[in-house]
């Protein structure tokens, strides 16, 4: 193996592409100082993977691309190639000629290749290691590094050895069993505090895993008990729900029948309370009739009294006068009557006025009245249907807290601390009302389906729900989930149409976090009005996407229709919605009770008003009524004196005239045919109080039938209420037990009767629930996730302590491999050091023409950390210590010893760069000399100024800088050399 090709392009001043060929003797490069003929050795390090700006001579990485000149702009990268020669197989690979190429780019990019492909600088350091031909071998001597081998530090000094004896790939390798160690030594420290943070949770954890177990087992016994109970009264309810269902029929038809009997009673009564009426009447005609008649009778007795008393004082001159005189007063008197009579008459008219004030008053106020009873009694069946709807909305508000539209599993997820859920689709959407009914048909179930992070959750979650056996749910994972549209063909179809209103999850508001699962439920649904408008649109599209409507019809993918009547629904849309509505009808009835209200004060108001007009109307009614009143008395105390006057004077002729005798004859007849009247009258009033007592009974008798047939309705009525109530209580029972049986429990009626049987007496079976209950809770917070956690940290802790065992195998693995390097790199260092001592004590000899040399190990007990130290006495002189050597001495050591090191270790090349600089002719000739034994034996590239070093080299290649800051290969004639 030897150095074939060196091919360079923009490193430092190789601003051109260069290459330099190589034959496996002896190479010179020569040139002036300046020229750039040592960049040579730096670009060998360099593709070699030199990182040291100071062993590369730059000041920073980016330095190595040429950086421009007068004449030239800077490169944007550079590019060093060498070529092996490999025949021999001297480097592991199976290639006779090996590449190794590095490149940089001024944008930071660093390239390696290997054999035109791409790799890493750690490829090729493996592929060089133990090779001679590594960055680091001391076969590559840089200018003025030949003194730093003397120089040196003793054990920095031991690389060169350590390259020597081959065992850099053994120390590599020891240093990666070691950071090996190391990380090994870190991971069984982290094992062992995660075992012992596992082992203090593991004996709590299946504590609280068996709880769980047994808290499940209770459980499901609990299950079995209560959904056996369950259809155990849901058959008692249905048979007493049937049976009260035929007693509310009968009850219904014997009250029916009740009421007509009723009101044909209430007819009679009426009948004979008219009759009793009339009798009334008739009787009160009677009584005035007699009073009136014992009046006037009362009347003729004492005209007659009178008549016969005068007839006692009879004078007819006194009675002239007496006449004229009465007949005057009668006059007066009768002025005086027609007066009052006049104002009678004008305060009628005034109290006729007011009667119709207050008729018209009381009309008005009446209709308020009514009005006002109105609205009072629509306040209170407002405020009924408030209380009934604050009862509905406070239920429907703890179910939606709640989540009781949700299946069991899903709302136990969603308060699981285990697990991170976002929540259910339909507690992430905002729906508009007008759209909630089409949104609750379209996603159905889908409302609870659950939205997590990713499948891996959903997965965990799955688990739990079967280990613990809470049904079933179906998950969203944010991760793999993705929408779904509407092409734009067919939306630009349906946007031509009128009837079309959107896509359904244009109808919604939610979180932009959420776009894909709510596109992925609603991105490929249209939104329309009706049924016929739905059938239309989806004819458009082909039938291709899914048609809902407003009020919940849809027509599905392929053209088949779902509708119908809405069924109660319970999904979280359809409560948001229902609350919704109920705080609307709410809103509704508080607005109309502020109405109401507003009104009634207003009819209040008006009701003071006309009540101020009726009362004001009614005191100028009793205050004229008290005037004609006394105006009447006045007028019937004037009428007596009239009618008194009339008789006197009535007497007064008839005893003038000689005819009191016929007048006394017709005053007697009079008073008996009264009495006569009278008679006859009490008779009538006899016959007709007869007749009242046998109506009045007759009344009280059917009063009293009616009245128990109304104590009859009623008593029917309150059974009928009661049975309807117990019907309604029972009819909730029934929903309550078949939406616990769907709700709670995942099954349905019919599935439970043929699954559930009682096979204990119901009352044992209630028993036996209670305790079962007690016991549950009893448990307090029960931890069901720990058992899928135990089982997870004990997996995890038994992998663990076995891995913990495998770490602790593979410690001392490596220590026995490390053990092993050692004992290897022990026994090659020593010996290739003996070797190479031997060969430096001789070489040493043979260029200095005599002398001592020595090399020795500053720590013989610790081989592998020993450093070395070098002792040199040149012929002639008596020193020891290389740090009194001479220049030229000091560099013919270093030159000695790599000699040596040569003649115990061949390499594939070697490259010195005026390694002989410091030396003089006769010194560079015996360097000269002794470098032509190694021809055909190891290839030398040297790097010279000196011509006696020229003649010693078969191949020669010159370098110049005739352009400035640029580097250029020249022929050279070794002809002209030698002259």
């Amino acid at each position: 193996m030897y150095l074939k090709e060196i091919e360079t392009f923009g490193f430092k001043s190789f601003a051109d592409k260069m290459n330099f060929e190589f034959t496996n003797n002896i190479n010179g490069i020569v040139g002036p100082n300046g020229s750039g003929k040592s960049n040579v050795v730096d670009a060998v390090r360099w593709v070699l993977g030199e990182a040291s700006n100071k062993q590369l001579r730059a000041s920073d990485t980016a330095s190595v691309i040429f950086s421009g000149s007068k004449s030239r702009k800077p490169l944007n990268s550079a590019m060093v190639n060498i070529i092996f020669d490999n025949t021999d197989r001297h480097l592991p690979i199976d290639y006779n000629e090996v590449s190794i190429k590095r490149a940089l780019y001024r944008t930071g990019e660093n390239i390696y290749y290997l054999n035109g492909e791409k790799c890493r600088l750690k490829d090729i350091t493996e592929l060089l290691t133990d090779s001679g031909a590594a960055k680091e071998s001391f076969n590559i001597i840089g200018q003025g590094k030949i003194d730093e081998i003397l120089s040196t530090k003793p054990y920095d000094r031991r690389v060169i050895f350590e390259e020597a004896a081959g065992v850099l790939k053994y120390k590599k390798r020891k240093e990666e069993a070691i950071r090996k160690l190391d990380r090994t030594n870190n991971n069984i420290n982290r094992v062992n505090d995660i075992i012992k943070e596992l082992e203090t949770n593991l004996e709590p954890l299946e504590n609280q895993s068996n709880v769980a177990k047994k808290y499940l087992e209770i459980k499901d016994k609990l299950t079995d008990y209560d959904i056996s109970l369950m259809i155990y009264d849901l058959d008692n309810y249905s048979n007493e729900l049937n049976l009260n269902k035929e007693k509310i029929t009968s009850l219904t038809d014997e009250i029916t029948k009740l009421n007509a009997n009723s009101s044909s009673y209430d007819i009679s009564i009426l009948s004979e309370k008219e009759k009793l009426n009339n009798l009334d009447e008739k009787l009160n005609d009677y009584h005035k009739e007699v009073l009136e008649l014992t009046k006037k009778m009362e009347e003729t007795s004492s005209d007659l009294k009178l008549l016969k008393e005068r007839q006692k004082y009879l004078n007819k001159d006194e009675d002239v006068n007496k006449i004229n005189s009465l007949k005057e007063n009668i006059l007066n008197k009768n002025n005086e009557l027609n007066k009052i009579e006049n104002e009678i008459s004008l305060i009628k008219e005034k109290i006729s006025l007011r009667e119709t004030e207050i008729i018209e008053s009381t009309t008005k106020y009446n209709e308020i009245k009514n009005n006002l009873n109105y609205h009072n009694t629509k306040i209170e069946n407002n405020n009924r249907e408030i209380t009934n709807l604050n009862y509905q909305i406070d239920s429907l508000i703890d179910r939606i807290n709640n989540g009781a539209s949700m299946p069991t599993g899903i709302r136990n997820l969603l308060n699981n601390p285990l697990f991170s859920v976002h929540g259910t689709v339909g507690s992430l959407i905002k729906v508009p009302d007008e759209y909630a009914i089409a949104v609750s048909t379209s996603l159905g179930a889908a409302s609870n389906y659950l939205v997590v992070d990713d499948k891996s959750l959903a997965s965990k979650m799955v688990k739990y729900l079967k280990d613990n056996k809470l049904g079933r749910a179906t998950f969203y994972p944010l991760d793999v989930i993705k929408g779904r549209y509407i092409d734009n063909e067919s939306l630009t179809k349906l946007r031509k149409e009128n009837s079309f209103i959107g896509i359904l999850d244009e109808m919604v508001t939610y979180d932009e976090k959420y776009t894909e699962v709510i596109k992925n439920l609603l991105g490929n649904v249209i939104l329309t009005d009706n049924i016929n408008n739905a059938n239309k649109l989806s004819e458009v599209t082909n039938h291709k996407y899914k048609v809902v409507t407003l009020d919940g019809n849809v027509v599905n993918v392929g053209g088949s229709i779902t509708g119908g009547e809405q069924l109660k629904t319970s999904d979280m849309i359809k409560e948001k919605y229902d609350l919704s509505e109920l705080k609307n009808k709410l809103k509704v009835l508080l607005n109309q009770n502020e109405d109401y209200m507003s009104q009634i004060d207003e009819y209040n108001k008006r009701l003071t008003i006309y009540e101020d007009k009726i009362y004001s109307s009614r005191l100028d009614k009793q205050t004229l009524e008290e005037d004609i009143k006394n105006k009447e008395e006045n007028k019937y105390h004037i009428t007596n004196e009239v009618n008194m006057l009339s008789k006197e004077l009535k007497d007064i002729e008839s005893i003038t005239n000689n005819t009191t005798e016929d007048e006394e004859s017709r005053l007697n007849k009079e008073y008996y045919d009264i009495k006569t009247q009278i008679d006859n009258l009490n008779k009538e009033i006899d016959l007709v109080n007869i007749d009242r007592t046998k109506t009045n009974n007759s009344i009280i008798e059917l009063e009293n039938t009616s009245r128990n047939s109304t104590l009859n309705i009623s008593k029917l009525e309150k059974s009928l209420k009661d049975i309807e109530l117990k019907n309604t209580r029972l009819e909730v029972k029934i929903d309550t037990l078949l939406n616990s049986l769907n709700e709670d429990y995942q099954i349905t009626y019919n599935e439970a009767k043929t699954k559930y049987i009682l096979s204990l007496a119901p009352n044992e079976v209630r028993k036996e629930v209670n305790e079962l209950k007690n016991t549950i809770k009893d448990f307090g917070m029960v931890n069901l996730g720990a058992i899928e956690e135990y089982d997870r940290i004990k997996t995890r802790y038994d992998f663990l302590t076995k891995q913990k065992d495998d770490l602790n195998k593979a410690e001392e693995t490596l220590l026995d491999i490390i053990k092993d390097m050692d004992n290897i790199m022990k026994d090659k260092f020593v010996n290739t050091f003996n070797e190479i001592r031997q060969e430096f004590k001789k070489v040493f000899k043979e260029l200095f023409h005599g002398g001592d040399a020595d090399i020795y190990m500053t720590n013989p007990e610790d081989v592998l950390e020993t450093g070395i130290e070098l002792e040199a006495t040149p012929p002639g002189k008596s020193l020891k210590s290389v740090s009194a050597l001479s220049g030229g001495e000091r560099t013919f050591t270093a030159i000695s010893l790599l000699f040596a090191i040569l003649n115990v270790r061949p390499v594939p090349f070697c490259l010195f760069d005026e390694v002989e600089a410091a030396l003089d002719e006769a010194n560079v000739d015996a360097f000269g000399e002794y470098l032509s034994r190694y021809r055909n034996k190891t290839q030398f590239i040297i790097i010279t100024h000196k011509k006696r070093t020229m003649e010693y080299v078969d191949t020669l290649y010159g370098i110049t800088m005739q352009e400035s800051g640029v580097s250029k290969r020249v022929s050279v004639k070794l002809g002209d050399i030698k002259k």
